[in-house]
């Protein structure tokens, strides 16, 4: 049986470079309850689309 991964290492989305577009940094994590992958998205700018 394979091992289910608890933490996706965050990673930089930064649109190629180009610093007009929002960027953000990504992760997901494992829900211990339900078993599923949750994805979360920090956007240091302060504001969410």
């Amino acid at each position: 049986m394979r091992r289910k991964k608890i933490l996706i290492s965050p990673k930089l989305c930064d649109r190629k470079g180009d610093i007009d577009k929002k960027w953000f940094v990504e992760l997901s994590q494992r829900n211990p309850k339900t078993g599923e992958m949750i994805r979360f998205r920090h956007c240091p700018c302060g504001k969410h689309r």
